[in-house]
């Protein structure tokens, strides 16, 4: 943990945490304190160069604690073999000079320049360069399989595939974020092909520095350990690459691996034999492929593809410009520089060239790989439309019988429009509940209307139980005050006013009353015309309800003062003040039941 810590904060040099061997266990903590001074002078510092003494012996054992396999950890354990930081360099190049008991001789000035250093190493050795190359390769190797051992061992089940996988992961996962920015994977990439029985070639194209040093004992140890194979890799002069016309543009590497012996199989399998395939079969069978040659000419298209460009006129010598663009990888629409990025996932668009306009439409986007065929020299691709949606085959021409039962595809469209059903049918739910929440809400609005207006006419008791729906009770009461109020000169100022001036007068002086109403806790029994009817003690029984009608009839003498005739003149009103017992039929008439 502390040497992954000290990584972190790019310190150089050796934790010398790292390099305790098992007889250094710690201490009690008396004897701890005995030595402390003597531990503390053995102790080197980080950043010096730890002694070559006992290398071997002292040389960290890493191992790691992850058991799940993931897209980034794939990617990150790719990305310290290929390209490897100068601590892990640093510890391999030790690894080797102990492995062939060269002692370790290097200046400052020579710290990264690991060619140079193995070059002077093997000089001053006597020991030939390619092998001390090939032992710092597969130390690098060992060093890395001991940290991702079951990460490393489930890239590929052949040499083939674990050489051809790198790219792809790399490419895949954006763990290695700092190597992007770097521009390591921009053009880099591995391709292994089969060249003849029991050999294999690997091209490293746009090779980097320390490719040359690592990349043979990588593959020879990636033999070894993982596929319990021994192979002999060899690195092909320049007057050989020539011969690979596919690469012809392209800077590239070329390693010969010569497969000596592989494991025995449990079940050995009987010799391929060759079949024949139809084209019109084939067609049918991969709708979305096409195939073209070194001179980027189309051999043959699928059926999806044809029907796509249906009203394409197909006379002539197609050509893969005319038909196709790559969208992804970014590379040359070139044979080279499709070879280079072979094992790389490509989108392909489809165009459909106008003849009379001069111009290209798109049509639809392909995701799939490319194929290289040794045999005719030319690469076959497969790909399925880049669709979630049955619309975007039918909208083209296309049809769900035009995807091949076993293709995936399928069941994603199928899935997809299951899906957008669900999402649909929630909307159209989530619309109805707004809509009757909307409804509810109008509905209470419209109730507590209801209630206010019922309330405004007959006491709360009363309105409460009328909106209940229960049947209001007569009750007699023993003392009630009544006053009795009338505007002085009614007739005469009807009779001079329109009716609308009248209504507002009276609106403007009720309106102050009711207030008065509710603030001195009086009932309002009525208005009739321009007579104003208020109880005390009728609502609710109360001790002083004499007092509460005098108060009343005093402010409603002030209150009349403030509203003015339409002749501008002060209203007066004239008041009667009465106490007695009410009879039943005061209050019998708000027994009617009213619906709900």
């Amino acid at each position: 943990m502390f040497c992954t810590k000290l990584k972190d904060l790019k310190i150089t040099g050796e934790c010398p945490f790292s390099l305790l061997t098992p007889a250094q266990v710690p201490k009690e903590p008396a004897e701890e304190d005995a030595e402390s001074s003597d531990c503390c002078k053995a102790t080197p510092p980080i950043c010096q160069d730890v002694p070559e003494k006992n290398v071997q012996e002292n040389l960290p054992q890493r191992k790691t604690s992850r058991s799940r396999v993931y897209l980034h950890t794939l990617a990150e354990s790719i990305c310290k073999l290929i390209f490897p930081e100068f601590e892990r360099l640093n510890l391999a190049l030790r690894r080797t000079l102990a492995r062939h008991k060269i002692k370790e001789s290097r200046k400052s000035s020579e710290r990264e320049d690991f060619e140079k250093i193995i070059a002077d190493q093997a000089i001053a050795a006597g020991v030939p360069v390619e092998i001390l190359k090939e032992s710092f390769g597969e130390e690098l190797f060992k060093i890395c399989y001991e940290e991702d051992e079951h990460i490393l061992g489930v890239v590929g089940g052949t040499l083939k595939d674990f050489l051809n996988s790198f790219s792809t992961l790399l490419k895949q996962s954006s763990h290695c974020q700092e190597a992007e920015e770097r521009g390591w994977f921009d053009d880099a990439s591995i391709l292994c092909l089969d060249k003849d029985h029991n050999f294999l070639n690997v091209y490293c194209f746009f090779p980097k520095r320390t490719t040359s040093l690592i990349l043979p004992g990588i593959i020879k140890a990636a033999a070894h350990i993982l596929y319990e194979t021994e192979v002999e890799v060899s690195l092909m002069p320049p007057c050989f690459r020539n011969d690979c016309s596919e690469f012809v543009n392209q800077p590239y590497l070329l390693y010969s691996v010569h497969v000596k012996s592989t494991k025995p199989s449990l079940s050995p399998g009987k010799p391929q034999s060759s079949l024949v395939i139809p084209a019109s079969l084939f067609c049918k069978t991969f709708p979305f492929h096409f195939m073209f040659d070194k001179d980027m000419t189309i051999l043959q298209f699928g059926n999806g593809i044809r029907r796509l460009m249906s009203r394409r006129d197909f006379q002539g010598t197609p050509n893969f410009e005319e038909y196709f663009e790559i969208l992804t990888p970014k590379i040359n629409q070139t044979f080279s520089g499709i070879m280079t990025m072979l094992n790389m996932q490509f989108i392909v668009r489809v165009r459909r060239w106008d003849n009379s306009m001069k111009k290209s439409s798109r049509v639809m986007d392909l995701k799939g790989q490319m194929i290289y065929i040794v045999e005719s020299s030319a690469i076959l691709f497969l790909g399925s439309p880049c669709v979630d949606r049955l619309e975007d085959f039918t909208g083209r021409g296309l049809y769900l019988s035009d995807i091949p039962i076993h293709n995936a595809l399928r069941d994603v469209v199928l899935i997809g429009e299951q899906a957008r059903a669900q999402d649909g049918l929630k909307k159209r739910l989530g619309k109805l509940k707004a809509t009757l929440e909307q409804a509810h809400q109008a509905l209470e609005e419209e109730k507590k209307k209801t209630v206010d207006l019922l309330c405004s006419i007959f006491p709360c008791e009363v309105a409460q139980q009328l909106w209940q729906g229960q049947v209001v009770q007569a009750k007699k009461f023993n003392n009630v005050t009544m006053l009795f109020s009338d505007i002085v000169g009614f007739t005469a100022i009807c009779s001079q006013c329109s009716p609308l001036q009248v209504i507002t007068m009276l609106n403007e002086l009720y309106t102050r009353f009711d207030q008065q109403c509710g603030e001195l806790d009086v009932y309002k029994v009525e208005t009739i015309g321009d007579a104003y009817c208020v109880a005390g003690g009728l609502h609710k029984e109360s001790d002083t309800h004499a007092v509460q009608i005098a108060l009343m009839a005093l402010k409603m003498m002030d209150l009349s003062d403030e509203v003015m005739s339409p002749h501008g003149e002060p209203i007066k009103v004239a008041q009667r003040l009465s106490w007695f017992c009410v009879y039943p039929s005061i209050k019998r008439g708000a027994s009617a039941k009213l619906p709900q």
